[in-house]
């Protein structure tokens, strides 16, 4: 019964996958619970850390106990015997190279080519569809925070940031943006970023907490890229996320935020009605601009209630 009990606890479930360790035998069973982004995952630093002891130990310590033989080895040679499709980098796993074998033993913090990877910014993913909420353009594959920036998890588990359709049209046409520098720690609902509209600031809320690892030269010299293409070449800036799946817990996906952004909108435009006699443009499209129809006051409000700043 036992034996039956633990066949089962190590299938794994529907829509999981397997740690890149398990793949290789080096535990029995883990599974990968931040989107194969190793070089942020305290498992593979700790079974890394492991390996280079082994590693200097005469005797070996075992980290592959499935796989290793009677007399004394380590880790590092067991890698070596494993067949290719138990050696995948983790780049390779996710799709983000059609092939590459891993020459370290998962050890990704002493790796070049990781290393290489890392540093440069992921190709940008243009959403595959835009639908519309209440006139408001909205992609299926993005995670929303109800401060109105956007979420989008990408290969190798980096995030990328920007803020919704709904957002650029309320603040309207940019004047300049203020960004966090690269390496700079960010946390989930703390401030990200900074928009000016003559002379008038607004602050955006990160949707994720981790470090900068790139931001998006191309809006520092034209921030009208936002107002633009938001959700393309509008991004704001790139994380190494710490805490994935805790901040995505946090999010709006799919269905909620497509009701959140109609409920929004349902909100905006009561105001709109009440403060500036806007219903929408021509057609019964939403206001594209409210700050061109607002006093700075009236517009500081609006952005505190919608932004969720102050």
């Amino acid at each position: 019964m036992a034996e039956k009990m633990e066949k089962k606890l190590r299938l794994v479930p529907a829509g999981e996958r397997k740690c890149i360790w398990m793949e290789a035998g080096a535990v029995s069973y883990k599974l990968c619970t931040n989107n194969y982004n190793c070089s942020n995952c305290q498992f593979d630093h700790a079974l890394s850390e492991k390996s280079r002891k082994e590693e200097e130990s005469p005797k070996g310590i075992g980290l592959a106990k499935d796989t290793r033989k009677k007399e004394a080895t380590t880790w590092v040679k067991e890698f070596k015997k494993l067949p290719a499709h138990q050696r995948k980098c983790r780049y390779m796993v996710t799709g983000e190279v059609s092939h590459k074998i891993c020459p370290n033993a998962f050890r990704c913090g002493e790796c070049s080519y990781d290393q290489m990877m890392q540093d440069r910014i992921p190709p940008l993913v243009i959403p595959k569809m835009l639908k519309k909420v209440a006139g408001y353009d909205q992609p299926d594959n993005y995670y929303f925070h109800r401060g109105h920036s956007w979420t989008h998890v990408e290969y190798g588990g980096k995030i990328r940031v920007g803020i919704d359709d709904f957002a650029q049209r309320l603040v309207g046409s940019l004047n300049a943006i203020s960004l966090p520098k690269v390496g700079e720690k960010i946390y989930q609902g703390s401030v990200g970023w900074t928009i000016e509209r003559d002379l008038r600031n607004a602050k955006f809320l990160s949707p994720m907490d981790g470090v900068i690892t790139a931001i998006n030269p191309e809006i520092e010299k034209d921030p009208s890229l936002i107002n633009q293409d938001p959700y393309g070449s509008g991004w704001i800036y790139m994380i190494e996320p710490s805490n994935l799946r805790k901040n995505l817990k946090d999010l709006l996906y799919d269905k909620d935020a497509s009701a959140w952004l109609e409920d929004e909108a349902k909100r905006l435009l009561k105001r709109t009605e009440t403060e500036i006699g806007a219903t929408a443009h021509d057609g019964g499209g939403p206001v594209s601009d409210i700050y061109g129809s607002l006093d700075g006051e009236d517009w500081t409000s609006f952005v505190s209630e919608f932004l969720l700043t102050k």
